[in-house]
Order: C-alpha cells, then structure tokens, then sequence
C-alpha cells in the first residue's frame, strides 16, 4: 500500500513538473515571437516616422488584453503625454566627390541635423585646429555656407589634455548657432551608432564611418522634421494578486527605438527593446496563466531613448500609488546572455540581491549576475529616485547596439527561458 502511494505521489508530481516545463517553454516561443513582431520591417523601427511608436504600442495593447489584463484608466491600457524630438522620416542622399554613400553603412547623419539640400564645398580641418579658438573661428569663417571636413581620429601625441579641449570645441561648432556653417562632416573608423535627440540644430553633421582622402564636395539631400509636441504613449496593466492584492510587483520595459533614418534606412532594435518588451510579454503570460500572490503590474514606456521621458512622465503623473510598489524590475536588452545578466542597483538593494543571487547559485540558470550600482541609464531611474525598491537589468554578449544590425535574427536567446525561470522564482521568495 506504501509503495503504491509512493509510486502515485512520484507519477503526480512528474506531471507537475512536466507541466511546468511545457508552459516554460510556451511562455519562451510566445516571448520570441512578440520579439520578432515589433523588430519586423512593418514596425518602422518603433520611432517617429510614420508614428510607428503608436503601432507597436497599439500592438502590446492588443496583447494585453488577449491574457485579460486590466487596465488602471477606465477602459484603456495608455497614458498619452508629450516631448520634443527631431526624426527623419524622407530624403537621405548623400554623396561625396560624386560618390553615393549607404546610410547606416557609410555614415549616419547627427540626431539634431536640420533639412538640407544642394551642393557644397569642403573645407579641411584637423583636429589640432580647435586647441586654439583663434585657430578655430579662422577656420570656421572659411568654411561659411559650406562644410567643415575632420578626420576625427585621434593621434597618439594627443594628450588627455588637448583631448580634452578638442573634444569641447567640437562639440561646440557642432552644437552652437553661432557657427554658421551648412555642416560638419567627421569621420571616425568606430563603429556607427546613431541616437534620438529633442532638438534640431541649425547645421547638417554627417558622421562619416568611409574614409575619404581630402575631400572636395558634397551633395546632400536631406530631410529632418521638428516636432515641438509628439504625442506619444505609455501603456500599463495588472493582474490582480491571490493573498495580497495591495502589495504591488511591477515589471517594464521600454518598447521605442530610433525609428528610421529617413525611408529605407531601418533600425529594427531587436535587441534594444523588443526583446526586453517580449520578455515583460512573456513574463504577463506566465502569470495570467498562473494567478500571482502579489498584484503584478506591467508598464511599457515610450521616450526611453530620447531620455527617459515616458518613465519620468509616469512618475510625476502615476495611474498607481507609488507606495504599493513592493519591487519594480525594468528590462533592458534580454536577447543575449552567454555571459549572464548585469543587475544594475544591486549594490544598492542587497537585501533583494542576496535572494537573486542565492537563487542562481542553486540552481545555475544564469552564467553569471554581475553587480552595479545605481546608474541613470533606463526606466528605472525615476522609480529609484522617487524611494522605489528597483532592479534594471539587462543580458551580457551582445554586439549590435543602435545600429542596422539589431535584428530579430541577429539575437541568439542565449538565457531566455532560464532567465524568466530566474525572474519567477525571484518574485515568489518576496
């Protein structure tokens, strides 16, 4: 009878585990495939040109309410506010010496650039120019109305001091509108990698990745476009907690990215975040399927690569009491992890660490957990600042980082189901 018994409780208790592995796995393919479907061609890169932003966010909305999650305002999963961003979203021709350059492969043009179009001369600068401001404003009035060239590699007789007085007198005839020039060209053998920023300049830069010797002219065709008030959107839901409802454990990610550079320029940002997007997904899945002990809350916030604006928005505008917050984890970058995961404020809330940490030593889901301390460096920040309990997180071994690289096919998923298994088991020790 003993054995019997035995033998029924080890048959039980293999089917459980059978079933948790096989949701496990589903909860991975419905994660990887949400991460495809916002890095696809039809999302436009999840930025400002054709208000792609609102179509992804149209989309996780959708997904939302598929597993039953409740929205905070009324009947709807989005938080509309406002900011400043100058996108590209037509024309992106550029030519020197009558040769066409590839976008995104042979240059990429500055965030604050404004429209231009025509051909121009080139003037040549170099790098020891801007040690001397006299040096620099003779330079500057030589190339007016046209563009200043530099090779933007520094030499190994450049000290950290003339780096240092370089690098802020290039940074001001880039920037300010008393130089009037109609751009800067730098070249630079680094790799490109392109931002978003809420302000347009007064001159074309064109960040130059193909090396030209002594250029002459330049063709340019390009448009920029300056909205003073894109409206965008937050999006946030929960799942109701079993035992204590009041008590809330929010999860986010941001799911913008950069857009495009003009038509066909993409950047997809599979990795920078739809991956992380697919993750949260991932994560509302499982616990729709396996209703939480705490509330779980899920946000997903535009404006985090312009500056964390939907983040700060939220915060200082909250659907929730912010004092609910149990713990808050954003994720960043989860397409990865060969190496582990770095967990940023982990040196700060070690107590939640240590209990992170114990887990993977058990268990070894993840290669590694790297510590940090606070850093301003994505959504989280404004919970932090704001006395929230929270983790930022994001997987290790990438390469392709705001570049045309950052495809869905480029993400290996090395930690992917290990890392949610982590995450879970995580939640269930608070």
């Amino acid at each position: 009878m003993q054995k019997r018994f035995l033998a029924v409780v080890i048959t039980v208790l293999s089917v459980l585990v059978a079933s948790a592995q096989t949701n496990d796995k589903q909860d991975a393919i419905y994660g990887k495939k949400m991460v495809k479907k916002l890095a696809a061609k039809r999302m436009n890169g999840r930025g400002y040109y054709k208000k792609a932003d609102a179509k992804a966010a149209k989309y996780i909305a959708q997904q939302m309410q598929n597993w039953y999650v409740a929205p905070f305002s009324g009947n709807t999963y989005k938080q509309s506010y406002q900011f400043p961003v100058n996108y590209f979203p037509d024309k992106m021709k550029v030519s020197i010496e009558g040769k066409n350059l590839q976008p995104g492969v042979d240059f990429l043009i500055g965030a604050t650039s404004n429209s231009a179009k025509g051909k121009f001369n080139i003037v040549e600068g170099k790098r020891r120019d801007l040690l001397d401001t006299a040096d620099m404003f003779s330079l500057v009035r030589k190339a007016k109305g046209n563009f200043l060239y530099f090779n933007n590699e520094k030499d190994s007789t450049e000290s950290k001091e003339m780096t240092d007085i370089i690098n802020q007198n290039m940074e001001y005839i880039q920037y300010s509108p008393d130089v009037v020039v109609k751009g800067i060209i730098l070249y630079s053998s680094q790799k490109l990698t392109w931002t978003v920023l809420p302000y347009q300049g007064n001159k074309t830069i064109i960040e130059l990745h193909k090396k030209i010797e002594a250029p002459t002219t330049i063709q340019v065709d390009v448009t920029a476009k300056f909205d003073s008030a894109y409206t965008t959107q937050n999006l946030a839901g929960y799942i109701r907690g079993r035992q204590k409802p009041d008590s809330f454990i929010v999860v986010s990610a941001h799911y913008d990215h950069l857009g495009r550079m003009g038509k066909r320029t993409l950047f997809p940002g599979g990795n920078d975040n739809a991956s992380g997007t697919g993750f949260v997904l991932s994560l509302m899945r499982h616990y729709a399927l396996h209703p939480p002990k705490y509330t779980m809350v899920f946000l997903f916030f535009s404006g985090e690569e312009i500056g964390l604006k939907g983040s700060e928005y939220f915060t200082q505008n909250p659907l929730f009491d912010l004092k609910k917050i149990k713990f808050l984890w954003n994720f960043d970058m989860a397409g990865t992890g060969k190496t582990g995961i770095q967990v940023v404020n982990s040196t700060i809330f070690t107590q939640q660490f240590a209990i992170l940490d114990s887990i993977n030593k058990a268990t070894h889901l993840l290669t590694d957990i790297k510590v940090r301390g606070s850093a301003a460096n994505s959504d989280h920040y404004w919970f932090y600042k704001k006395g929230v309990p929270c983790f930022f997180s994001y997987t290790l071994g990438g390469v392709n980082y705001h570049d045309i690289n950052d495809t869905y096919k480029s993400l290996p998923f090395d930690a992917w189901g290990n890392y949610q298994l982590l995450v879970e088991r995580f939640f269930d020790a608070l």
